[in-house]
């Protein structure tokens, strides 16, 4: 005499449990993903920000540059912009360039390093790859945080002239 008995699995044997924690681990990490996603998001809306309004501040200083007397000496106003751009950005290098239209090139003759005022220097027109002749041939400012930024403006980086290499880079025509 024989009985057929079936056993049963557990509820956690059973292949709906398997698919019901299979969901919910999926549900989990698609929702991990997204909650850091727009963490993200969120960080890079407020760096955007806080870059927008240091640039903005930096683009007043064309106003400061106007409001100073004519009777300043030249290095004196020099390095009164340059302590106005210092306290609103930190920035390693600073310098003031000049258009001059007959000689077609740009006389840096203020320039400030690491703390250490340069020798001055100058660029030329058929320099193209320089962001500071990119500016001036376009009047655009030029803004960008990263090497790689810059070579859209100008195609290819030219050697630098002195110190170290920098990432970001802002160029304002005034």
């Amino acid at each position: 005499l024989s009985i057929p008995i079936t056993i049963l699995p557990a509820f956690w044997q059973s292949k709906w449990f398997f698919a019901l924690i299979f969901l919910s681990v999926s549900g989990s990490l698609v929702a991990l993903y997204r909650w850091r996603l727009g963490r993200i998001r969120a960080e890079k809306y407020d760096l955007q920000e806080l870059v927008k309004r240091r640039t903005e501040d930096i683009l007043n200083l064309g106003e400061i540059g106007q409001s100073l007397t004519t009777t300043l000496d030249i290095e004196e106003t020099f390095e009164r912009i340059h302590k106005q751009v210092i306290a609103r950005v930190d920035g390693n290098v600073f310098g003031i360039g000049f258009l001059d239209e007959e000689t077609t090139r740009i006389a840096v003759d203020y320039m400030v390093e690491d703390g250490i005022r340069q020798d001055a220097f100058h660029y030329t027109f058929d320099e193209s790859n320089r962001p500071a002749v990119w500016c001036v041939t376009h009047e655009k400012e030029l803004i960008t945080n990263t090497l790689d930024e810059v070579v859209n403006y100008v195609g290819s980086i030219a050697p630098i002239r002195s110190g170290k290499p920098t990432e970001s880079i802002v160029y304002l025509p005034l």
